[in-house]
Order: C-alpha cells, then sequence, then structure tokens
C-alpha cells in the first residue's frame, strides 16, 4: 500500500499535523489540580463565587467563543496556548450583564493563574464544555 493511501497519510503529513496540533499527552497538572488553583485564584480576590464552571479538558487559545460570536481573549503569552478555563459567577443572583471572570489555568502549571473581568452570559456554544465545580466557595 502506497504511504499517500495509508491511514493517516504519509509520515511527513503526520509530523507535520502532530508539529501544528501539537497538544501535550500528560499536561503538568490535571483537572483536580486546575481546580484547586481556580479555587484558591477566587479566594485570593475575596469573591464568594458562587457558580464556578472549569473547562473539562484543556482549551486552545481561540477555541472559546462569547455570546456575541467573537472569541475570548486569553492572556498574552505562550504559557496560556492551552489552559484550562474556569467562568466564575460571584453574583448569580444578578441577571443578565453583570461582571464575571474568566480564570485560566496554563496546562504546564508553571506560569501564574490569571483572571481576566467579563460580563456575564458571556460563553457561547462552541466544542468547549464548562461544566459546575462547586456550589458555593466562601472565602476563609
Amino acid at each position: 500500500m502506497a504511504d499517500s493511501q495509508r491511514p493517516g497519510g504519509p509520515p511527513e503529513l503526520s509530523r507535520l499535523l502532530e508539529d501544528i496540533f501539537e497538544v501535550p499527552e500528560r499536561p503538568s497538572i490535571g483537572r483536580d489540580e486546575a481546580q484547586r488553583r481556580v479555587v484558591s485564584k477566587v479566594r485570593e480576590a475575596g469573591m464568594r463565587g458562587e457558580r464556578i464552571f472549569l473547562s473539562d479538558q484543556l482549551v486552545r487559545r481561540g477555541a472559546l467563543f462569547a455570546a456575541s460570536g467573537a472569541r475570548v481573549a486569553f492572556p498574552e503569552g505562550d504559557a496560556y496556548e492551552r489552559s484550562f478555563v474556569a467562568l466564575v459567577d460571584p453574583t448569580p443572583e444578578a441577571r443578565w450583564g453583570h461582571p464575571a471572570f474568566f480564570v485560566f489555568v496554563p496546562a504546564e502549571g508553571k506560569a501564574e493563574t490569571k483572571m481576566l473581568e467579563t460580563l456575564l452570559p458571556e460563553h457561547a456554544q462552541s466544542s468547549v464544555r464548562l461544566l459546575p465545580l462547586l456550589p458555593s466557595t466562601p472565602p476563609t
């Protein structure tokens, strides 16, 4: 069978695709550690964090869309190319258009966990699933 007809195509194509879409097989942190860092960041900011939603997997820059259809801005820097992303709603009793926060936990865990302000509802349907994290995370 010719290389071009093999599953995955020629070896050069497979290597090229791996280079372009490189995702670590095992990031240095998992979802449990990402959860711990999100909760720590929320507490550090002095928020109650009544509703927290965390991605079920790493999110690549450009894969998360706002309700307007625009891509959600990630923090600057290569460390945030792949991150666990949390959406924190500090005032769930408020209706639409109130402040909320995205929290970005880098996949390799060496860079700082960052929080960026947004408005709720901000997360639109995309390939990113944000799952409820905790019913309440009161500050300590």
